[in-house]
């Protein structure tokens, strides 16, 4: 919902601007390349499952906060990563071991599945949220239309509430007077 601030910072409209959307994707890639080497700076002791599971949590946490096409892009990222720095022969995207192959495109399904969840569950969430406050203000409207049974006090409960969903400092309703004319 556009005028519901309490959950932009959660996820917010920033999904679809393109300014949010490059800062996404940047942040995104500095993560990679900070994690990226800090395990070039141990690769001697890193295996492969090592080196997939601490990838895939960095694509969980981008997916927390990133859209979906960063999602994935950055799951595509890392397993090119995986590939040309951590699988032998290294620098090259040439694969020596045949059961490594096997791990590379487990890592790029699981990466690209597991982003996309992260993502549908925190879409999800916002929509729970928008249509939880949704309900609330209509139960706090219809409890105030019960306690007030006169057309002014039913039209001024009206306006405070569309007023404080909308986040507006005022809301008026125009009624017609007898001569037709708006008040």
């Amino acid at each position: 919902m556009a005028g519901d601030r309490s959950i932009q910072p959660f996820v917010g409209s920033y999904l679809t601007t393109s300014g949010w959307r490059f800062l996404n994707t940047l942040a995104a890639l500095a993560l990679l390349s900070v994690v990226t080497g800090a395990m070039l700076l141990v690769r001697s002791h890193l295996n492969v499952l090592n080196v997939s599971l601490l990838f895939l949590i960095v694509v969980v946490i981008i997916s927390l906060f990133a859209d979906r096409w960063t999602s994935v892009a950055s799951s595509i990222v890392a397993f090119l990563l995986f590939d040309f720095l951590f699988i032998l022969p290294y620098y090259t995207f040439t694969v020596a071991a045949t059961d490594q192959v096997l791990a590379l495109f487990v890592f790029l399904g699981v990466a690209a599945l597991t982003s996309q969840l992260v993502y549908r569950v925190r879409v999800r969430t916002v929509e729970a949220l928008s249509r939880g406050r949704q309900m609330e203000t209509l139960f706090e409207l219809s409890r105030a239309l019960i306690a007030d049974v006169t057309v002014e006090g039913i039209l001024e409960a009206i306006s405070e509430r569309v007023s404080t969903f909308l986040d507006a400092p005022t809301c008026a309703i125009m009624m017609p007077d007898a001569g037709g004319q708006l008040r």
